[in-house]
C-alpha cells in the first residue's frame, strides 16, 4: 500500500502497465505491474457469496487487471452490464425454455461484469459518487426488469398457479407487477433519503 500511495500520481497519469517508475525515497525502480498487483489484492468484498468469491471475483479481477491501462472506463462497464441485464429480462419474458437457459448464462455474465466497474475504479484510484450512483441505478433497473420479465415468462409458459386451477398462470404476472411496484417504491425512498444526505 505504501508503494501505491507513493505512486498515486503515476497511476493517475496512466503510466503503462509493465513500465517502471521511480518511487520516492527508494533507490530502485518498482514495476508498475507490481503496484497494480498489490492494489488488486484488497479489491474483493467481505460480503461476497460463494459464487462471487470462487467464480465471479477471480474472473472479474483478471479482466480488470487486463483493461486497467485501457481507455475503457468503469461507467462503460456499467453500461455494458445494464445492456446485458435488460437482454436477460427480455429473454426471460419470452417464456421459452431455450431463451431462459440463455438468460441464465447471460445473468451469470452480468453478475461477473457488475464487479468489474468498481474494481476498475478502485484499481485506478479514481472512484466517484457519480459512478457509484450509475452502478446502483443500473443494478436496480436490471433487478426490476428481470422480475417483471420472469413473471411474464412464467405466464407465457402456461404453468398453472398452485391451488388456483386451470388458466391461472396470469397470476405469476400479477405478482411480478406487485413485487416490481414495491421495489420501485423502496428504491425511490432509498434514493430520496440518500440524496438528502
Amino acid at each position: 500500500m505504501q508503494y501505491i500511495q507513493q505512486n498515486y500520481g503515476l497511476l493517475k497519469a496512466g503510466v503503462s502497465i509493465g513500465s517502471t517508475a521511480p518511487v520516492s525515497g527508494v533507490r530502485s525502480a518498482v514495476p508498475l505491474s507490481t503496484i497494480l498487483s498489490a492494489r488488486t489484492k484488497p479489491l474483493g468484498r467481505d460480503a461476497d457469496g460463494l459464487v462471487a468469491y470462487f467464480i465471479n471475483r477471480p474472473c472479474s479481477l483478471q479482466i480488470s487487471k487486463r483493461i486497467a491501462n485501457s481507455p475503457i472506463t468503469p461507467n462503460m462497464i456499467t453500461a455494458i452490464g445494464l445492456v446485458i441485464g435488460l437482454a436477460v429480462a427480455a429473454l426471460v419474458a419470452l417464456g421459452n425454455q431455450t431463451a431462459m437457459i440463455v438468460a441464465v448464462i447471460l445473468w451469470q455474465i452480468s453478475s461477473m461484469v457488475d464487479g468489474i466497474d468498481g474494481e476498475l475504479a478502485r484499481m485506478r484510484l479514481s472512484p466517484s459518487h457519480r459512478g457509484e450512483w450509475f452502478d446502483t441505478i443500473a443494478d436496480d433497473i436490471t433487478n426490476i426488469t428481470f422480475m417483471l420479465g420472469l413473471g411474464h415468462g412464467l405466464y407465457m409458459l402456461g404453468e398453472d398457479f398452485p391451488f388456483l386451477g386451470h388458466h391461472s398462470s396470469i397470476y405469476y404476472f400479477y405478482i411480478a407487477i406487485v413485487v416490481c411496484s414495491l421495489m420501485v417504491i423502496s428504491v425511490g425512498w432509498f434514493y430520496a433519503l440518500f440524496v438528502k444526505l
